[in-house]
């Protein structure tokens, strides 16, 4: 390990001693000799600095961004070790990947806890996902608000919807004017069927034909 403060000081070199292990020391200003995690550290590096400027987010979150890109590594195989990734290897036990998201996707906090809100307010926001906390599960995200970084366990990440756009706008009453909606929104484009796009404006139509008829009657 190199001359760093953070590597030479008595507490480390007691719990070294104590588990059998001897440190060994490079030569200042000499990093060929500490190969393995220079290279790892310009992985890390290259990694926190691709998602720091796909999510758009300050410069002063690249902690995070490393941070994140550290925790994906240790999920992920490498050439090193081929047939288990390093969690595997140091757990004894396969990580569970499926909650990973992208660094700085758009995540929904709930505001619990906070100064009592209206009720007519929403009771969420949304926030910049930064990296995860394992033993609270929960995940660490970024307020622009107040440009800090905050922790909760009650959050969300919606789904884009598959709804289509026509079906928002049709809300028959009957089952004829749900076949008639059926037909408009599976139509061929550019072919016509003698209907006009909305059934609602169709029925509307027809409605004020008919009281208009009733009044010529009278």
């Amino acid at each position: 390990m190199d001359r760093g403060h953070e590597f030479v000081n008595e507490t480390l070199f007691g719990w070294c001693q104590s588990k059998g292990m001897e440190m060994q020391m490079t030569t200042p200003y000499s990093p060929s000799q500490n190969g393995v995690a220079k290279r790892m550290n310009r992985t890390l590096k290259e990694l926190a600095r691709a998602m720091w400027i796909a999510a758009d987010l300050p410069v002063f979150l690249w902690e995070q961004a490393i941070a994140h890109a550290a925790y994906i590594r240790n999920r992920a195989y490498s050439s090193a070790i081929k047939v288990a990734t390093p969690y595997e290897s140091w757990f004894n036990k396969k990580p569970d990947v499926s909650h990973l998201c992208e660094f700085g996707a758009p995540v929904w906090i709930l505001l619990k806890g906070q100064q009592m809100l209206l009720k007519m307010e929403p009771k969420s926001k949304r926030r910049a996902l930064v990296g995860y906390e394992d033993g609270s599960k929960s995940v660490l995200y970024y307020n622009a608000e107040t440009r800090k970084i905050l922790i909760s366990r009650n959050f969300c990440f919606l789904e884009p919807s598959t709804a289509s756009p026509e079906w928002l706008l049709i809300t028959p009453d009957d089952e004829g004017e749900l076949r008639d909606a059926m037909d408009i929104v599976t139509r061929t484009p550019g072919k016509s069927s003698g209907r006009p796009l909305n059934p609602l404006k169709h029925r509307v139509e027809e409605d004020a034909e008919g009281s208009a008829r009733q009044t010529r009657g009278r």
